[in-house]
C-alpha cells in the first residue's frame, strides 16, 4: 500500500474510534458515537480496527452508556471484549515485573524514570487494560548502565545482543536503549536517553532528571517525566514512527488525552521556550495540533492554534488518517546501514571515521564467522564479497522504503 494516494476522508468507524478513546468524552462526543454506530456496516472490519488501534477497553467501558449499543453484533462485541481482557492480563503481568525490577534497581540506589505505557497506564488512564503496552521502558542515567544490566541479569532477565562488528564500532555506536532484556515473556528496555544523538533536536538528559517528578506506580515509588517533558517525549516518539511508516496509535491517544487534561494556563511561554531550547518546537506542536483536530479537543488556546498551524500540512493529515485506518510499513528491517550512518555522523575526527569504515568493510575474523555461520573458519576471507552484496542490498532497501513511505 503506497502513501502516494492517501485516503482523505474519515469513515464512521474512524470517527467513532477517535471519540471513544477520549478519557473525557463529552455528552456531544457520546451522541456522535451513537450516531456513528448506526452507520457502520462491516462489523468484522470494525472489530479488527478497534483491536489493532488498541481501544477495545474504551469500547467495553463506554458500551453501557450508549443508546445504540444494541447495534453492535454480539459476536463482534465478544471479540472486542476478549481483546480487552487479554490487555488486562498482559498489563497485570507487566506491572508485576515492573515492581520486581524497580525494587531491585532502587535498592542499588539507581534512579528510575518510568516511561510511556507503564507510567501512563497507571497515572493517565488509571484503569488497568485501557492503555495497551507491550514492554516496560525505564530511563536510567548512562553511568548506571552496566550496574543495571547486572542487576536484571541476577533476576533472570537475559538478552541476545547483536554481534558487534568490532570492539571499536561497539564503543562508538549510538543507541537510545539497550537490547530488550526478557524473562517469562516480559521485556524490559533500559533507556539511557530519549532519542538518538544524530537528530536535529536535542533533549538534555541532565535536565530531564533534574525536573523529574515523584510517581507511585503499582504501589512503587518511582520517578516520571514532568508534564512538559512528558508531552515532548511522546511527541518526539510519535514523530519517529510517523516518519518511519510504523505508528503505534497509542502515541496519538496519549497526546490527545494529555492535552485534554492540561490546565487552561499550561501553554505558557515556559513550555514554548523549552521546546525552542531542545529544537523540537515544530515537531511537538505539529502532533499536538494534529490530535487537537482529529480528536475534537477544546483545550488548545486559539493563539497557539494560529501560531503553529503552519506546522501541519495536508500530507501530515492524510498520513494520520492512513495510520488510523491501519497502514503500516511492515517489512522488517534488513540492514544496519542507517545506524552506521548515524554513528559516523557523531564521530569527531577523520581518523575515527576511517577506522570505523575500515572495520565495517573488513571486520575481524571472529565477527565474520559468527555473522555468517562459517563452518570452516579458514574460508572467512571468501565471505567478504558476500558482505558487500548485502551492503548494496541494504542500500536498496533504504531507497525502496523511502519511496514507499513518502508522498
Amino acid at each position: 500500500m503506497s502513501l502516494k494516494h492517501p485516503t482523505k476522508s474519515l469513515t464512521p468507524a474512524d470517527k467513532l474510534i477517535l471519540l471513544v478513546s477520549k478519557l473525557r468524552a463529552t455528552a456531544r462526543d457520546m451522541a456522535e458515537i451513537d450516531a456513528y454506530l448506526e452507520q457502520i456496516t462491516d462489523w468484522n472490519a470494525f472489530a479488527v480496527q478497534v483491536v489493532k488501534r488498541g481501544v477495545s477497553g474504551f469500547i467495553v467501558k463506554k458500551m453501557s452508556l450508549l443508546k445504540n449499543n444494541n447495534h453492535i453484533p454480539h459476536d463482534t462485541f465478544l471479540q472486542i471484549k476478549q481483546a480487552y481482557l487479554q490487555t488486562v492480563h498482559r498489563s497485570v503481568l507487566l506491572f508485576g515485573h515492573f515492581s520486581k525490577v524497580v525494587n531491585a534497581l532502587q535498592r542499588a540506589e539507581i534512579e528510575v524514570i518510568a516511561l510511556k505505557g507503564v507510567y501512563l497506564s497507571d497515572h493517565l488512564y488509571t484503569e488497568i487494560g485501557l492503555r495497551q503496552f507491550s514492554d516496560i521502558d525505564l530511563l536510567i542515567r548512562p553511568d548506571k548502565t552496566l550496574q543495571a544490566v547486572e542487576i536484571l541479569q541476577s533476576l533472570g532477565y537475559k538478552y541476545k545482543e547483536a554481534v558487534p562488528v568490532s570492539e571499536f564500532i561497539r564503543q562508538k555506536s549510538d543507541y537510545v536503549h539497550l537490547p530488550p532484556m526478557i524473562l517469562n515473556g516480559a521485556s524490559i528496555e533500559l533507556h539511557v536517553k530519549l532519542h538518538r544523538g544524530g537528530e536535529k533536536y536535542n533533549v538534555n538528559i541532565d535536565r530531564v532528571f533534574a525536573t523529574k517528578i515523584q510517581a507511585s506506580i503499582n504501589g512503587n515509588e518511582v520517578y516520571a517525566l514532568d508534564t512538559m517533558h512528558q508531552l515532548i517525549h511522546i511527541a518526539v516518539h510519535a514523530h519517529k514512527h510517523f516518519e518511519e511508516g510504523n505508528v503505534n496509535f497509542s502515541s496519538f491517544m496519549d497526546l490527545a488525552n494529555l492535552v485534554d487534561t492540561m490546565p487552561d494556563d499550561f501553554y505558557s511561554k515556559s513550555f514554548e521556550r523549552l521546546c525552542e531550547v531542545y529544537g523540537v518546537t515544530e515537531i511537538v506542536f505539529r502532533y499536538l495540533l494534529l490530535v487537537h483536530e482529529f480528536f475534537q479537543l477544546d483545550k488548545m488556546p486559539e493563539a497557539i492554534l494560529d501560531k503553529y498551524s503552519k506546522c501541519i500540512t495536508v500530507k501530515h493529515k492524510n498520513k494520520f488518517i492512513m495510520y488510523l485506518q491501519g497502514y503500516k510499513y511492515t517489512e522488517s528491517a534488513k540492514t544496519a546501514i542507517p545506524g552506521h550512518i548515524n554513528n559516523l555522523r557523531l564521530l569527531s575526527g577523520s581518523k575515527e571515521k576511517a577506522k570505523y569504515l575500515f572495520d565495517l568493510f573488513f571486520p575481524p575474523k571472529s565477527f565474520m564467522v559468527d555473522k555468517y555461520n562459517i563452518r570452516n573458519e579458514k574460508l572467512y576471507l571468501f565471505y567478504y564479497p558476500y558482505r558487500y552484496l548485502t551492503i548494496f542490498s541494504g542500500l536498496w532497501h533504504i531507497i525502496s522504503k523511502k519511496l514507499k513511505t513518502t508522498s
